[in-house]
């Protein structure tokens, strides 16, 4: 470089010549870079030495078309089934106007796709006058996916808990304990992936506690009370449970779960029809793992994790008159097996003591 420039001061230049959304001409003439170095495009030789064939502006224009082409690349890596569902022109011409409004402004790329969701939000299709706005549309499977597969890359880089103790069954009750009886498993609802089916293996291995896992009483409880009496000890009723990092409590319009996990295996599917969905992502031996519940186990879920007790969660349920009673006790249970087995919790507290945790002790 011929200009006597401190490199500080050309990496400014660079940087804002490179990465400015209208090309390198566009990048020089830039307040940007004209504070750094006042030149326009027919003087980039004065920084970048031309070679034998190309000129310095040549040289330089490489790096700016590939520096949004490696942006676009990451972004279709992080959202392959947003891609797939748009096709990779569409895709491009999206991306590129969220890298405009989002620069890339972090040393590593794997934040680059963290306002993905809230642009498509943003720039949603209004939609026709004749239609039922309450009706999902294609645009709302497109935010759904994106925020999915958001979440997917934020679990997958973020903390997990491969190496600390996860809760367990017999952490929740310190009563005598007892096999389960032979051959009981989990339910497994329909649309589950291989958190729950692992269960039944698990539980063949693990004595099950009193308490949580005793059997419903003969007679159908009519109280909240006798319910949570029926469920557990007074005290994991007045607990507090707290959720891994990794842990993503999530609503949806659509079963997006299941098209990004087609893509994914390489399949080539429709966009399915919209229907309620709740889903818990978590992960599992560095991998991202997913699967769906009821509305009542989300319901549960989503009080323990906005700090309600155990009893207080459980008790949410009464709201909604479609619930069984009679069945909830042994359906309570069936999911903390569940849920312990996923694993979702990595410490407890009761209502009047510190917050206990595996790998933080008392």
């Amino acid at each position: 470089m011929s200009d006597s420039r401190s490199l500080e001061t050309i990496q400014h230049w660079l940087h804002a010549v490179i990465t400015h959304p209208d090309g390198i001409d566009a990048g020089c003439a830039s307040a940007t870079a004209t504070r750094a170095i006042d030149i326009r495009s027919n003087e980039i030789d004065r920084v970048v030495h031309p070679s034998l064939e190309m000129t310095g502006r040549d040289r330089l224009q490489i790096y700016g078309r590939a520096y949004f082409g490696r942006l676009l690349e990451c972004l279709k890596a992080q959202f392959p089934a947003v891609c797939h569902s748009i096709g990779d022109e569409a895709f491009d011409g999206l991306a590129f106007g969220y890298l405009i409004q989002h620069p890339s402004t972090s040393y590593s790329l794997a934040s680059l796709g963290s306002s993905f969701e809230s642009y498509l939000l943003a720039t949603r299709p209004a939609r026709h006058d004749d239609s039922d706005s309450t009706v999902p549309d294609f645009a709302d499977f497109l935010i759904d996916l994106t925020r999915l597969e958001r979440i997917y890359n934020e679990v997958f880089d973020g903390p997990g808990p491969e190496r600390v103790r996860s809760l367990d069954i017999t952490d929740f009750t310190t009563q005598s304990i007892m096999a389960p009886p032979e051959g009981t498993v989990p339910a497994e609802p329909p649309g589950q992936n291989d958190v729950r089916s692992q269960f039944a293996s698990q539980q063949q291995r693990r004595p099950a506690p009193q308490g949580l896992l005793q059997s419903a009483t003969d007679s159908n409880p009519a109280t909240v009370g006798e319910v949570r009496l029926s469920l557990a000890p007074e005290d994991f009723a007045n607990s507090f449970l707290i959720m891994h990092n990794c842990v993503r409590l999530l609503e949806f319009r659509y079963p997006v779960h299941e098209f990004a996990t087609a893509i994914r295996r390489g399949l080539d599917p429709v966009p399915p029809d919209a229907r309620p969905v709740f889903l818990v992502v978590t992960r599992r031996d560095y991998v991202v793992r997913r699967f769906e519940v009821s509305k009542p186990q989300f319901q549960v879920l989503l009080a323990i994790e906005r700090r309600a007790t155990v009893g207080e969660a459980i008790e949410t349920l009464y709201a909604d008159s479609a619930i069984d009673i009679r069945q909830m006790t042994i359906n309570v249970r069936e999911w903390f097996q569940d849920w312990s087995a996923a694993p979702l919790f990595s410490g407890f507290s009761r209502c009047d003591q510190p917050v206990r945790s595996p790998e933080r002790g008392a």
